[in-house]
């Protein structure tokens, strides 16, 4: 959907995310570059947001999200 323009906001626990990130001077195994790629295309123009719905707070922006947007998807 945001190849197509929309602004999608991707909302994640907190930690949910393994770091995808190469290091610069090191030579990735070819594991780590696949998974580095695939990150690429997954997250390629979101916006993310962590947040832990188990806290008040975190609900109460989730929620506000949510009332702002036209279409809400869960995975």
């Amino acid at each position: 959907m945001a190849d197509l323009g929309a602004d999608v906001i991707w909302v994640e626990q907190p930690g949910s995310r393994e770091n995808t990130d190469l290091e610069a001077g090191k030579q990735p195994s070819p594991w780590d570059l696949m998974q580095h790629l695939y990150a690429t295309k997954v997250y390629r123009g979101k916006r993310s947001i962590e947040l832990d719905l188990t806290r008040p707070d975190d609900r109460k922006s989730a929620h506000a999200l949510a009332r702002d947007a036209d279409v809400v998807l869960e995975n």
